[in-house]
């Protein structure tokens, strides 16, 4: 983990350019579109909407439309002519108040919000598109009752001619069997048409219960916007995301990109060590890799490296193996005493023959120190020839 985090910091400093670049960018669109923003306005008024229960209704049709009525969408409620009636009343500019006006689902309702710089606007405003969507049920509701009647009416026309129709074949009928049946069909349109007329004298009633089928529940109220500054919150969100993205930038270039220095690492310790592990004698160049004894001291001499067979790195990373500075043999942890790797206890390090390449004493100290299990020499497995 050491490793890779040299490596990240290394690829840093390289590439710091790059990183710049990304919390510059999320950082001046971040601004760029914050500065865009308009600041809320100082005051809020809130007031609700709910279901309107008119008194009783003796006509089906009215209830039903009015059921219907309290389904109304946001676009239908703040259409333009709601928007356009409040601007004209209250002389202000339409574009602002559909701007500022803001509906929201309650569990009884719709709440209505409106936002100024002026408490009294405000309350004014938000009053007045409260009764302009009160309004606008109440029209919608007149041309659903209106559009029923109408049809209705259509089909009382249609039926009365099918009626009329089958009485004239059965007054012309001289035939009992096909009298029996034309009576049998006089009597069903005469059922239908019953049932029409009922729903057309239902319909014509409710022209006179029909109503809105919004009322108010809570008038205006006048709060201060304690809402944070846009510019501020944008901002914020852009120097964090600009972070974000040039840690992420670096780690990603520290994945992929080929590390020079660690390449030119490995190839000074594959010449010391002559292309061969000095624990086990590995000699295959692709299943050895280079291991910094001294994450602190750098992947830069060889004197702070060593070349090992893969897997004997990965132990040697972990401080479950170690090289006991003193006499340069191989030691490792108690829980690996009973796995191949014990076989490498008591092995000499093979040491290069340029002695400006041999392994530094102190780094080998140090990570010898870091392994918990050697403390006090009280936890290593010994050296089996001892």
């Amino acid at each position: 983990m050491a490793g890779f985090g040299q490596r990240y910091l290394i690829t840093l400093n390289r590439y710091k350019w790059l990183a710049l670049a990304a919390f510059a960018t999320c950082a001046g669109v971040a601004v760029v579109i914050g500065w865009q923003r308009e600041p809320l306005p100082k005051y809020l008024a809130f007031g609700s909407l709910t279901a309107n229960r008119p008194p009783v209704t003796f006509s089906a049709t009215a209830s039903q439309i009015q059921q219907q009525g309290t389904q109304l969408t946001v676009e239908l409620l703040l259409a333009d002519d709601v928007i356009k009636a409040v601007a004209e009343a209250l002389k202000s500019n339409p574009t602002d108040i559909r701007k500022w006006a803001q509906l929201g689902q309650a569990t009884n309702g719709i709440n209505v919000i409106y936002r100024d710089d002026d408490a009294e606007r405000a309350k004014a405003i938000a009053s007045a598109l409260m009764q302009g969507m009160i309004q606008k049920s109440l029209l919608i509701n007149r041309a659903r009752l209106k559009a029923v009647v109408e049809t209705t009416q259509k089909r009382q026309v249609e039926v009365k001619k099918s009626l009329d129709d089958a009485q004239k074949k059965l007054a012309e009928s001289n035939q009992p069997a096909e009298r029996q049946s034309l009576e049998q069909q006089v009597a069903n349109q005469q059922a239908l048409y019953e049932k029409v007329q009922a729903a057309l004298s239902d319909a014509e009633a409710a022209q006179a219960e029909i109503a809105s089928s919004l009322g108010v529940a809570r008038p205006p109220e006048v709060f201060p916007n304690k809402a944070p500054n846009p510019f501020l919150v944008i901002s914020g969100i852009g120097i964090l995301a600009g972070f974000a993205l040039s840690a992420t930038s670096i780690l990603i270039v520290t994945f992929f990109v080929k590390n020079p220095q660690a390449d030119a690492f490995r190839e000074k310790l594959l010449t010391a060590y002559r292309h061969r592990c000095p624990l086990t004698g590995a000699d295959a160049d692709l299943a050895l890799e280079a291991v910094t004894i001294e994450p602190k001291m750098g992947a830069v001499k060889a004197t702070n490296g060593l070349i090992l067979r893969a897997d004997v790195k990965k132990l040697f990373e972990a401080q479950l193996l170690a090289i006991d500075p003193k006499t340069l043999k191989v030691l490792i942890a108690p829980e690996l005493s009973k796995t191949i790797y014990n076989e490498l206890v008591g092995k000499p390090l093979q040491l290069p023959t340029d002695k400006a390449s041999r392994p530094s004493i102190e780094a080998l100290a140090a990570h010898y120190r870091r392994c918990a299990w050697v403390a006090a020499d009280g936890g290593a497995v010994k050296d089996k020839t001892d």
